[in-house]
């Protein structure tokens, strides 16, 4: 089976799943080349043409979109074809309206570019590291589903929202009001990881508080519960092991993490040299 009828097949498959159940669960909805549909609720038809070109690898990667005679383009990889529109901050005044084109990346890096459609300009906004078909709408705050950033491979919800402020518009070589997709950070995401320790490690007691928690040693259960995905981790002994009478000690702390390197007792240490059962996927 050639890569087109794959990709045909792929498509088929994506809009009799999410275009039948997921678009007014998750306040999407799916738009194709040459549609007409009234984007932004004041009426009047806004025409959408999309299209991709291929490189000699037979990949998608670059796109042109426009909404009536605006138009933006760029490059991409791997690009899916699958376009898709929501409006945001539905009052009696009207809404924000966000348009994303999909990509699947090398290795289902998942990535969405965004652009808004607003007082007639398109405008690329940003991007978000997750599928559509991860996409979530709530009002004003979009929701995807990203890889973590430390630890292992592993994926957290992380919020979006549009915030509107000057910025600089080469047509008009001025300052003007538009909105940009602005990340807000979550105190903390889940993980739930169990892993075996290669070796020693002590949890202090907050991320202020550096005194020690508790400690494990080689061989001992350790649970990350949480991370921010940014410079702690969230760990505690599982709950069997604090059944244990001679067991003493606060059962839950807090690691400090870089990256993939972890603050062992000797310094910064690679966490696969430390820890047994984390995943990686590349």
């Amino acid at each position: 089976m050639n890569k087109m009828k794959q990709g045909l097949i792929a498509a088929l498959l994506f809009l009799l799943l999410f275009g039948c159940v997921g678009v007014a669960a998750q306040g999407l909805t799916m738009l194709t080349d040459g549609q007409t549909i009234d984007l932004d609720g004041d009426g009047v038809l806004e025409r959408i043409s999309f299209s991709m070109e291929q490189n000699e690898y037979e990949e998608y990667d670059h796109f042109t979109l426009r909404v009536d005679e605006e138009e933006v383009s760029s490059d991409g990889c791997c690009l899916t074809g699958f376009l898709a529109t929501a409006r945001l901050n539905v009052d009696e005044d009207g809404s924000d309206v966000l348009l994303f084109v999909e990509e699947a990346g090398m290795s289902q890096d998942w990535l969405v570019y965004v652009y808004s459609f607003h007082g007639g300009k398109l405008r690329e906004v940003g991007a978000l590291g997750s599928s559509l078909a991860d996409l979530e709408i709530d009002n004003d705050v979009i929701t995807g589903r990203v890889r973590g950033r430390v630890l292992q491979t592993w994926y957290h919800p992380e919020d979006y929202v549009l915030a509107f402020s000057y910025i600089w518009d080469e047509e008009t070589d001025g300052w003007a009001e538009g909105p940009m997709l602005c990340k807000v950070p979550r105190f903390l995401y889940p993980v739930g990881t169990l892993v075996t320790m290669k070796g020693d490690l002590a949890a202090q007691v907050s991320q202020s508080d550096t005194s020690t928690a508790f400690r494990v040693k080689k061989g001992d259960k350790l649970l990350i519960n949480a991370s921010d995905d940014l410079a702690w981790l969230y760990v505690s002994i599982p709950w069997i092991y604090q059944q244990d009478p001679d067991y003493e000690g606060l059962a839950e702390g807090w690691v400090s993490i870089d990256g993939l390197d972890i603050l062992g007792p000797d310094g910064w240490v690679d966490t696969y040299d430390l820890m047994d059962g984390l995943f990686w996927a590349d």
